[in-house]
């Protein structure tokens, strides 16, 4: 065999094939190498191009949307908005249709069935001609519709719109009358044009419209407060102008609608919006990413076809000539009369070219301390002038000069040449058949302790901020069972987790809430939707807690339900301090309803805000009459001689004049003129900082009723 090799080796024909097949070898994994390396960075390219298409399309819709709030605080501030301070406050938005950003906005109130015909014979425009006659379409039996009232830009184009019923369709009718019940904006999905058949289907984002200073607690009480839609249309093909602003030409884009609001309809599988580019390739690239919107989500996917490696083919002729070229001069010069290098020596060589150029210290000591050897790297810490062979004092630390311990990446704190604090990791290795000789192995660790040191600081504030937002974090997997619970406010009260950690929130509780209510919770959960503010009693340890939980659906890249993610407040003290108000508050009113005198409570207005059951037998008046009358209409004194009325008690009160009034004697003429003999008094009631929050007074019947006096007999 030896000589089989020796005499393979001495035949320059054999050398040559060798090293071809060597060379055409390495060609092969060049090639490889290279087509991996270009795809890696047509797919990081890839991902960069898909983030900043939907970061422009967030951008543009947040746009809108800050639009669409401002629109809605100034008809909360004036709900009676008319056209002209409408299309005033779009202009100074500096939003124009022109540019693109949307095709119309428009003021859509709600107009009983009764007004119809009034509402429509307000929006004809004769000027129009034909265009400016509005009809009704599709006129049913509905209690009210939904009718356009103003619209900007108003022209042939869009004024065929005006009056148009947007609730003409059950299937959108529901999805209205979900937005107004929810007081929640939502993104409408894609919407045909009915009268532009050549438009294509445009998005409308809309919001609902109450009128201001009065609650929106419950649905029944936001379908009593409101009063229309704040509606942004949009066109698709102004989307597809945005995804086509932040792509390069030649690459394939596709938008899909993976969620939308259930209001709209279940959301059983995504639907493809819009298609463009060269068209797709089976095997190629792609890239995905959500983006995000008001009551939506959608799906940007990019494809793009990399490089082939039939791009890459340039380089086996360039490899076959290199390996030819090579494969030639070894023949040429014939295996043995080449000059060998001992394996030792060359080894050596080899290491001392690597260690020269790394970018770690490296230093070699004999038994004497003595530096036999150091890198570059080495010599730049010490600087140019300063000699490092032959140096036998320390250069770093002093464990160098120990000869008998090795050590383990020791962490030091050094100034270099140029006085700047740098970290340094030192090690000491014995070197293996050298007895003493030591090699030290300095590694500059700065930049790493400093992407510790801010990565420790990162997760410190974000730890402070859950801490202040929120007293523990919690997640939920796709049933809704508990996965995570930060530990935090828990550690404080000595609790274990693994009593909550796999049960449901409804498996936890004690019971407080109706069935009904945890129906309510589960149908919630059940659609997906977003909640706030969700109070739960649970006990744990022997004592019940009161908590709030806020949560969210969370979904993968791929738009898939992963569970739901959210924060959770302890509220039990501020519960059972409103507990305890409201017994104390009950516990006051009844002793006010018990009492024998009348009680009339004033605001500083000296409007009636309270009457007890004795103020109400006096006086004739009920709760619900008296609140917010003046008290001179309430509260009627007279003369006992000469039935002249008398001036108000707590007058001097009210205007600041008197701090104390002193009770008087009169006559009561209540609600149905009976008279009654009273002692009235009063006070005035004030804040902490001395300021008027009203007056008592209070009177007693202190006799039978009087009968009026009668008139004098004329002479």
């Amino acid at each position: 065999m030896r000589r089989f090799v020796q005499h393979l080796f001495s035949n320059r024909a054999a050398v040559l094939v060798a090293v071809l097949c060597v060379g055409l070898l390495c060609t092969g994994l060049m090639h490889l190498w290279m087509y991996r390396m270009q795809t890696r960075l047509v797919q990081q390219r890839l991902d960069q191009q898909a983030t900043l298409a939907a970061v422009r399309i967030e951008a543009r819709m947040d746009r809108l949307s800050e639009m669409a709030r401002g629109l809605r605080g100034a008809f909360l501030v004036n709900p009676g908005l008319d056209r002209r301070t409408f299309i005033q406050l779009l202009r100074q938005q500096r939003l124009s249709p022109e540019l693109g950003d949307y095709l119309m906005a428009a003021y859509i109130r709600e107009v009983p069935a009764a007004q119809v015909d009034a509402f429509l014979a307000r929006q004809q425009q004769p000027a129009l001609g034909s265009a400016g006659q509005v009809t009704l379409r599709n006129f049913g039996s509905r209690g009210s519709y939904y009718l356009i009232d103003y619209l900007y830009p108003d022209n042939n184009v869009t004024h065929a719109y005006m009056g148009f019923d947007i609730g003409g369709l059950p299937t959108r009718l529901k999805a209205l009358e979900s937005i107004r019940d929810r007081n929640q904006p939502v993104l409408s999905p894609p919407i045909p044009l009915l009268a532009l058949k050549k438009h294509p289907p445009v998005f409308a984002l809309r919001y609902p419209l109450y009128r201001p200073d009065l609650p929106l607690d419950t649905a029944a009480q936001r379908r009593a407060a409101f009063h229309g839609f704040l509606s942004i249309t949009v066109l698709l093909s102004d989307v597809e102008r945005w995804v086509k602003l932040a792509l390069p030409p030649g690459m394939h884009y596709s938008l899909w609608q993976s969620w939308q609001d259930p209001a709209w309809g279940p959301t059983d599988h995504a639907r493809r919006m819009l298609e463009g580019g060269p068209a797709a390739v089976s095997r190629g690239l792609n890239s995905e990413v959500l983006i995000n919107l008001q009551g939506a989500q959608w799906r940007l996917v990019l494809e793009e076809t990399p490089a082939s490696r039939s791009d890459l083919f340039w380089l086996w002729p360039a490899g076959f000539s290199l390996s030819l070229l090579l494969a030639m001069a070894f023949g040429w010069q014939g295996m043995p009369q080449r000059k060998q290098e001992p394996a030792m020596l060359r080894g050596v060589d080899r290491i001392l070219t690597l260690v020269e150029h790394l970018p770690a210290m490296v230093v070699l000591r004999d038994a004497a301390n003595v530096v036999v050897y150091g890198n570059r790297a080495a010599q730049c810490w010490l600087g140019e002038e300063e000699p490092l062979l032959g140096r036998s004092e320390q250069i770093w630390s002093a464990a160098e000069l120990s000869s008998h311990e090795e050590h383990n990446a020791l962490h030091l704190v050094l100034p270099d040449r140029n006085g700047e604090e740098r970290h340094l990791a030192l090690t000491i290795l014995p070197l293996s058949g050298y007895p003493g000789h030591r090699a030290t192995i300095v590694r500059d660790v700065t930049e790493e302790q400093r992407r510790e040191v801010e990565l420790t600081m990162r997760r410190q504030r974000m730890s402070e901020l859950l801490e202040i937002v929120c007293d523990w974090y919690w997640e939920l997997d796709t049933e809704h069972r508990i996965t995570y619970v930060s530990s935090s406010q828990f550690a404080r009260v000595g609790f274990n987790l693994s009593v909550l950690l796999g049960k449901r929130s409804w498996e936890i509780a004690d019971g407080a809430l109706t069935q009904q209510e945890w129906e309510a919770h589960r149908q919630r959960l059940d659609r997906r939707q977003p909640y706030r503010d969700f109070i739960l009693r649970v006990p744990m340890e022997g004592r019940s807690y009161v908590v709030s939980l806020s949560g969210r659906p969370h979904y993968d890249t791929a738009g898939r339900f992963q569970g739901y993610r959210g924060v959770a407040r302890d509220i039990t003290e501020a519960v059972t301090l409103q507990e305890h108000t409201q017994a104390q508050a009950v516990r006051h009113e009844r002793i006010l309803e018990a009492l024998g005198e009348g009680l009339i409570a004033l605001d500083a207005a000296g409007r009636v805000q309270y009457l007890n059951s004795a103020a109400m037998a006096l006086t004739g008046y009920s709760a619900e009459e008296a609140t917010g009358l003046p008290v001179e209409r309430v509260l009627v004194m007279v003369d006992d001689v000469h039935s002249v009325p008398l001036p108000n008690l707590c007058g001097p009160l009210l205007v600041g004049q008197a701090q104390t009034v002193r009770p008087r004697r009169c006559v009561l003429l209540n609600k149905y003129s009976l008279r009654i003999a009273v002692e009235e008094s009063a006070v005035a009631m004030r804040e902490a900082n001395g300021r008027l929050a009203g007056v008592v007074i209070a009177f007693r019947d202190e006799g039978v009723p009087l009968r009026p006096p009668e008139p004098e007999a004329e002479r």
